[in-house]
């Protein structure tokens, strides 16, 4: 497992979001909206061809806090994200997270959230909130001193 566990402390996590990823989303979600699923649609919408649903693309930071990164009891209890630019499938992508603020009174932490395409440009930027009574707790000693 993966740790990050003092105001600092970045995880960078590679990854492509498939147009298979994409269409199983719309199914799951219901949001059938053609700018995902139809590339003359989201070429006619001023993208050229299908993007990623902005909530799909958090689910990236999801799988991060919640399979690789201290994955035992952790939940978000917010995001704040804004997006710059779409994800396009099959092309590559770079998620960071990056300790921003350390609470562990309330068995809290904050990171910063970033996504960059594969030339650089940023994608998103945002925070996310999480909670962890066991690994956030004043006892455990994570970023306390």
């Amino acid at each position: 497992m993966n740790t990050v566990s003092a105001v600092g402390d970045s995880f960078t996590y590679p990854f492509t979001i498939t147009q298979e990823q994409i269409v199983s989303f719309a199914r799951i979600t219901g949001d059938t909206n053609p700018i995902h699923l139809d590339p003359a649609a989201a070429s006619a919408a001023e993208f050229d061809g299908c993007i990623a649903h902005g909530v799909l693309i958090l689910g990236v930071f999801s799988k991060i806090f919640g399979t690789i990164l201290h994955s035992d009891g952790q939940v978000v209890l917010g995001i704040d994200a804004r997006f710059f630019s779409p994800v396009r499938p099959e092309l590559p992508y770079t998620a960071i997270v990056t300790v921003a603020e350390m609470l562990p009174e309330k068995f809290q932490v904050v990171y910063q959230l970033e996504m960059f395409a594969e030339d650089g440009k940023q994608v998103l930027r945002g925070s996310c909130r999480l909670l962890n009574r066991k690994l956030y707790s004043p006892e455990s000693g994570v970023g306390i001193g």
